[in-house]
């Protein structure tokens, strides 16, 4: 059985004067079952008016813990982390429908299903916040940019009717890194210095302080980031 070190990190940056990024780490609780449902982890970045962009990503994070509360006679792993990220959808949607001060309000969201014994994930994500499979010292992308000509994105929680969820399965392997993160660190490092910091890599909060201070010399945006390292157990 494979086990995992993680870190997450969220910083305002520079530039913007509030946060409007947000991500969950699910993993190791007390008090959620993640012994036997696995780990979650999830990174939202908003869009629209601070409020409603901070709000946006607060609850495409948070409805991911009705992940954990599903009666188990209903519970089908990753279709039912499907089914909250759908309704993080509906709840954005209506409220920018239906109230003036969240007009335009969405986020992207990145997320990562482990199985209990890091054997297996999931990666869901809509939008452009990516998430990166570090493996025998190769850097891959496991997620796409869904964005048009002009860098508007094409898809994103909130968009309503037209939302749609990419999955990806990856087999874990012992050694390998996941990094999600917002664009805010992902439009600042060049995909080399990432690689560089991944592999030389001993230490997952140590390994994601680098690379958020770096992103945090030339980023205009809001930075977040969760970075996993499986290990084989002892």
């Amino acid at each position: 059985m494979a086990k995992a070190q993680v870190a997450g990190r969220t910083e305002t940056g520079r530039v913007r004067q509030a946060n409007e990024d947000a991500f969950r780490i699910y993993h190791d609780s007390k008090d959620l079952p993640t012994q036997s449902r696995g780990s979650i982890f999830v990174v939202a970045d908003g869009m629209g008016s601070y409020r409603g962009a901070a709000m946006a990503a607060s609850i495409a994070v948070d409805q991911v813990a009705n992940y954990y509360q599903v009666p188990r006679i209903e519970f089908q792993a990753n279709r039912t982390l499907e089914q909250f990220l759908f309704r993080a959808n509906e709840v954005v949607a209506d409220m920018r429908k239906s109230q003036k001060d969240y007009y335009g309000m969405g986020t992207t969201v990145c997320a990562v299903l482990t199985d209990p014994s890091f054997r297996q994930a999931f990666v869901y994500y809509a939008g452009d916040s990516p998430v990166y499979l570090f493996r025998q010292g190769k850097l891959l992308e496991a997620t796409h940019a869904q964005v048009d000509e002009s860098g508007a994105l094409t898809n994103h929680v909130g968009l309503g009717k037209g939302f749609s969820l990419e999955k990806v399965k990856v087999v874990i392997q012992p050694g390998d890194q996941c990094l999600l993160c917002s664009d805010g660190l992902s439009g600042a490092l060049e995909q080399e210095f990432i690689k560089e910091t991944l592999e030389s890599c001993q230490d997952a909060s140590a390994c994601l302080d680098v690379l958020v201070d770096k992103a945090l010399e030339t980023s205009r945006d809001n930075i977040t980031a969760i970075l996993l390292s499986i290990e084989d157990s002892p």
